[in-house]
C-alpha cells in the first residue's frame, strides 16, 4: 500500500513541513535509515511489519511537531487541510497543540499537546466525542489499543493504531504528559536553585533556620528541596529526550507553556 497524502496541496504540505524538519514519516525506510540511533525500530522490524500488516504499516503514520517553526507549519496545514483552522488558526484562545499525527490508512487525526500547568491533553481532529485527557491515558495504558465497550475515545484510538506495532503514538503520548507533570512538579518547587543557595550561602538566622519562601527550614530541608529540583528536571529531561528521538531540536521552553 503506497500512501500518496491525498490531494496535491497535501502533498505539498507534506514535502514543505518534512523539509522543515517538522514531520516524520516514522515508519518508513527513508526516514529510519536517516536515523540509525532511533530505538523503537529499525528497517528489519519495519519489513516484519509491512508483512503482518499486509503493506498497510509503511507511511501510514506521520508526526507532525507545531513546535518547530510554528508559523510556517500553521500556514501550511491550515492551507492544506482549513479543518486545521480550528486549532492553528489566528485568535484561538485554547492552546495550540504540541503534536499532530495524522493516519493515512485510517484517514485520522489525533492532536495532542500541554494546556495550562503542563496539563496534558488530545482530541481527535473533527470529532468532539474523542478527548484524551491526563488520568484515562495513564490508566488506559495495560489497555491501549483495545477498547473495552463503546466508548468514543476507545473506539477512536483502537482504529488509531491498527498499524502501530512498535507502539509510538502511545510511546510519544506518555512522554508528553510525563514531561508535563515533572515539569510542573518542578515548577511548584519554591522559588527557585540559585535563589535557595543563595539563602544557604547568606547563612541561617539565630535559631539556624533558612527562610525558603516564607517556610522555615532546615539546611537539611532546604537541601532536600535543591535535590528535588534535580530529581525532577532529570526526569523530566529524560522524558524530552524521547521526543527528541522524533525531533532533535525539541527544547523545554518549546514544550512548556509557563501558564499558571
Amino acid at each position: 500500500m503506497i500512501y500518496k497524502g491525498g490531494t496535491q496541496a497535501a502533498q505539498n504540505c507534506i514535502a514543505k513541513l518534512t523539509e522543515l524538519g517538522a514531520l516524520v514519516d516514522v515508519y518508513s525506510s527513508k526516514w529510519l535509515s536517516k536515523n540509525p540511533d532511533f530505538y523503537f525500530f529499525d528497517e528489519y522490524d519495519l519489513a516484519d511489519y509491512q508483512r503482518k500488516s499486509k503493506n498497510f504499516c509503511s507511511g501510514h503514520l506521520l508526526i507532525i511537531s507545531t513546535d518547530c517553526n510554528y508559523q510556517e507549519v500553521a500556514s501550511n496545514l491550515n492551507s492544506a487541510y482549513p479543518e486545521f483552522t480550528s486549532v492553528l488558526g489566528e485568535g484561538i484562545s485554547s492552546h495550540k497543540p504540541d503534536f499532530i499525527i495524522i493516519n493515512l490508512a485510517t484517514k485520522q487525526i489525533l492532536c495532542v499537546g500541554l494546556h495550562r500547568k503542563n496539563y496534558f491533553f488530545g482530541f481527535a481532529l473533527g470529532d468532539v466525542s474523542v478527548k484524551v485527557r491526563e488520568d484515562s491515558l495513564r490508566n488506559s495504558a495495560p489497555n491501549w489499543g483495545r477498547p473495552l465497550g463503546n466508548d468514543p475515545t476507545d473506539l477512536f484510538i483502537s482504529e488509531f493504531v491498527k498499524y502501530d506495532y512498535a507502539n509510538i503514538v502511545l510511546e510519544l503520548l506518555t512522554a508528553l504528559m510525563e514531561f508535563g507533570s515533572f515539569a510542573r512538579n518542578r515548577d511548584y518547587l519554591p522559588l527557585s536553585q540559585d535563589q535557595i543557595l543563595e539563602i544557604i550561602e547568606n547563612g541561617p538566622d539565630e535559631n539556624g533556620m533558612y527562610d525558603i519562601d516564607g517556610e522555615m527550614m532546615t539546611l537539611n530541608e532546604a537541601r532536600a528541596v535543591l535535590a528535588e529540583f534535580d530529581q525532577f528536571e532529570e526526569m523530566a529531561i529524560d522524558h524530552l529526550h524521547t521526543l527528541q528521538q522524533f525531533f532533535p531540536e525539541l527544547t523545554w521552553s518549546d514544550l512548556t507553556t509557563q501558564d499558571y
